[in-house]
């Protein structure tokens, strides 16, 4: 009911949209809320005070696809309470950015090379996110925007260069994202 409220509150007696953005911190959930994170890999954050962040898990293949299914029943929730649309935040070393990032995820040193959703390849980097836009599209529909945010590089050595930004932005194309916010960087870099 609450939801609902802020949707109507938002879109007032105009024509507003209004687009709910939902993420998934993963590696880098404050340690006041869980010292426990999960990440595409095991790689903690290691450029930050000590303490602030817990070391990560590397998730499990079923773990990655209820993450996506999470991220799609988000979606429709937000659709039922009258949100024209819904941003998936894929940037600043987020869930979906650090799968992105090479120096986030170390999936094949840990579940080897048939890993899906391993560094070696940027398909398989993107696949969660990917996977993530086609499961919001199914829940929600076509006329429910889809709007992505993502980092056009993470600004650090190793990480998502600004080429591959651009190779994630055209696939986000293909699969009919309907507005893409570019940013960059993320808590190690220090650079937004």
């Amino acid at each position: 009911a609450r939801l609902a409220a802020w949707a109507r509150a938002a879109k007032g007696t105009g024509a507003a949209a209004v687009i709910a953005q939902i993420s998934h911190a993963g590696r880098q959930s404050n340690g006041m809320v869980n010292m426990a994170p999960v990440g595409p890999g095991d790689v903690a954050m290691t450029e930050m005070p000590s303490g602030f962040f817990g070391a990560p898990h590397a998730m499990t293949a079923a773990e990655v696809e209820e993450v996506v299914a999470r991220f799609a029943h988000a979606a429709k929730v937000c659709a039922e309470c009258g949100f024209d649309g819904v941003q998936l935040h894929a940037a600043h070393g987020y869930l979906l950015s650090s799968f992105l990032n090479p120096r986030a995820n170390n999936r094949a040193s840990l579940f080897g090379e048939g890993d899906p959703y391993h560094a070696g390849e940027l398909t398989r980097r993107a696949r969660p996110l990917m996977d993530a836009v086609r499961a919001v599209r199914a829940a929600c529909g076509p006329a429910f925007c889809i709007s992505v945010k993502l980092n056009s590089a993470d600004f650090q050595e190793g990480g998502l260069t600004a080429d591959e930004a651009r190779e994630v932005a055209l696939a986000l194309q293909r699969e009919g994202v309907d507005l893409l916010e570019l940013t960059g960087g993320n808590y190690e870099s220090g650079i937004y």
